[in-house]
């Protein structure tokens, strides 16, 4: 069995779900769970319409009917504008959700137990068409309502698996699973302990993904891979956007995935990732457009492969913040208080370094506060740019990727296993970039 999860942007069209079908049907020999985000744009509007409801709620309502009409003339399209029972369906999640914006009127006031109470309606919209489309072509899919098996924490809109009691519903419901069968559930949401619908944050239906996939696991269900389908064929060696010869990763390391998403790269989310990693499950980054392609591979096992750098990203408005060692010892103390100020702040600390004569601290983003610390005076501040190249086992380059670096005047800050850290005090054009990448690849595809 397999995990398949689809994006907002798969599910955002009649034209986008027919092709979700179609992936869904060659990747389910041996059966698979199919989780959907809410269709494209979706989650947004009913957050819109909840903060609208006690201020402007015919705005609110009008937000609501639109994406009831919306949701319909998908069904409709699907099914040849065939009316059956099965648009009951669609329609009595829109009066519940209009009853509960009703009520909030009244009430006067919003809790963020009232954002779950009606963002989730998002994905049993999907799911519900997703489900209906299926019984309209023949085939016998199942939908099951995911709230009944990942189980949480109260803090709502944001909650954390409470995987011991999940484990337990997989376990009670695992013969649901084991008939190679095709079961629609719903990514990002969830239910606490006394049965409220609880979400586990924006970008939480691809840890739905492989919270499923390590629970399934845990109790004997085989899961061969997750696949995480979106409108992109994988993972890039740099923002194609900005990059011409980008390129597709085929494959790469989870510690190298964590690395990229923490530095900013669009890619998972780190908890996406955990799971997996703990299930020893390879999670396949893949293109609902273009199904043809085989994507890029994120390799859970700790197996070791040859050394290759695979990807390079551009931090902007960092600070490299240098320590004199010989203050009174008290640079690992400013650093402390520094480290707590970044958790007080938008700074990002990015890289810490000791050497004899100093400590080296970067930090994304720049505050005032840094001048707020009382020893500030033994701070040598400077605001820099950072280049951040990322690989696995990538110092065999570094010989190489220094004689580059100073091609383009950049210097060294330092490395850790899987990544080496370069500085420039201009942020560099696309131009120069494009030419930077190319440079760091053009022996290393």
């Amino acid at each position: 069995m397999i995990v398949l999860k689809f994006g907002g942007s798969s599910v955002g069209t009649a034209d986008s779900i027919r092709k979700v079908m179609n992936c869904i049907l060659q990747n389910s020999e041996n059966g698979s769970v199919v989780l959907l985000s809410a269709v494209s744009g979706t989650t947004d509007k009913l957050i819109e319409a909840v903060n609208l409801s006690v201020s402007n709620l015919s705005q609110s309502l009008n937000i609501i009917e639109n994406l009831q009409i919306y949701h319909q003339n998908i069904l409709y399209e699907l099914t040849n504008n065939q009316t059956n029972s099965y648009f009951k369906i669609i329609d009595s999640y829109f009066d519940e959700i209009y009853e509960k914006v009703n009520a909030f009127n009244i009430l006067g006031e919003i809790t963020q137990q009232n954002y779950d109470s009606i963002v989730f309606y998002g994905e049993f919209l999907s799911t519900a068409i997703l489900y209906i489309y299926s019984r309209f072509l023949k085939y016998d899919f199942s939908l099951i309502d995911s709230r009944d098996f990942i189980k949480t924490n109260s803090e709502f809109t944001k909650a954390s698996v409470d995987f011991e009691n999940s484990s337990l519903e997989f376990k009670k419901n695992k013969d649901i699973f084991t008939q190679k069968s095709i079961i629609i559930a719903q990514g990002f949401i969830a239910s606490d302990l006394r049965g409220k619908t609880s979400t586990l944050g924006r970008g939480g239906s691809d840890y739905s993904a492989t919270v499923f996939g390590l629970l399934l696991k845990e109790n004997g269900i085989n899961i061969s891979e997750i696949q995480i389908w979106t409108d992109v064929s994988g993972i890039y060696s740099a923002d194609p956007r900005i990059i011409e010869n980008a390129f597709i990763i085929e494959t790469i390391t989870n510690s190298e995935i964590r690395i990229l998403s923490y530095l900013g790269a669009k890619v998972l989310h780190p908890h996406t990732i955990t799971p997996a990693y703990l299930a020893k499950i390879p999670i396949r980054v893949l293109n609902t457009f273009k199904p043809e392609e085989s994507g890029t591979l994120i390799d859970m096992s700790d197996n070791k492969k040859q050394a290759t750098i695979n990807s390079i990203i551009q931090i902007e408005n960092c600070c490299q913040i240098k320590i004199n060692n010989n203050v009174n010892n008290s640079c690992f103390d400013i650093e402390q208080k520094l480290l707590k100020l970044s958790l007080q702040t938008d700074l990002k600390p990015l890289y810490s370094s000791l050497t004899e004569n100093y400590l080296l601290l970067i930090l994304q983003k720049y505050s005032d506060l840094i001048f707020d610390i009382e020893e500030h005076k033994h701070i040598e501040y400077l605001e820099i740019n950072c280049i951040a190249i990322v690989g696995y086992d990538i110092m065999k380059f570094i010989n190489q990727i220094l004689e580059i670096a100073k091609e383009f005047n950049l210097n060294f800050l330092g490395n850790s296993e899987n990544c080496i850290f370069l500085s420039t005090k201009n942020k560099l054009s696309n131009i120069e970039f494009n030419n930077l990448h190319n440079r760091i690849f053009s022996n290393n595809k």
